[in-house]
């Protein structure tokens, strides 16, 4: 497999393990991933957060890491990444993408136009984010 560069976009309360897992699932096969967050600068944090099902019928959400943003989102040229995972976690993360100097939902049909990947993980309730 040929090495890849893969963009993550991230903002604040992330689900953790939407964010953690692939960036460090993809970076262990020899990727290389940048997590940028807009509004946000290369060495600044988002918190994530962990939503725990314990048998109730709904979930405890609790506050996960501190993630690491590599490069600010206003910086990045979408041409240099071959694919971009867009994580999600509570309702208003995805959403993070229109926030900034950047048009977050342009920078996606951008990369969907282009042939680029990308990977949107399905809510709990199994609908696809925006």
């Amino acid at each position: 497999m040929s090495e890849k560069k893969i963009l993550e976009i991230v903002g604040d309360f992330v689900e953790d393990y939407e964010v953690m897992v692939p960036y460090q699932a993809l970076e262990m096969v020899g990727h290389e991933v940048h997590a940028a967050c807009p509004e946000k600068d290369e060495g600044d944090v988002v918190k994530t957060a962990v939503h725990d099902f314990r048998g109730d019928q709904t979930y405890l959400e609790t506050r996960g890491h501190d993630f690491g943003v590599d490069v600010a989102l206003e910086e990045i040229d979408p041409a240099d990444y071959d694919a971009l995972v867009v994580p999600g976690g509570r309702p208003r993360v995805p959403a993070v993408v229109r926030l900034g100097d950047r048009d977050g939902p342009a920078l996606l049909r951008g990369g969907q136009a282009s042939g680029r990947d990308l990977s949107r993980p399905a809510d709990p309730r199994g609908r696809r984010r925006a």
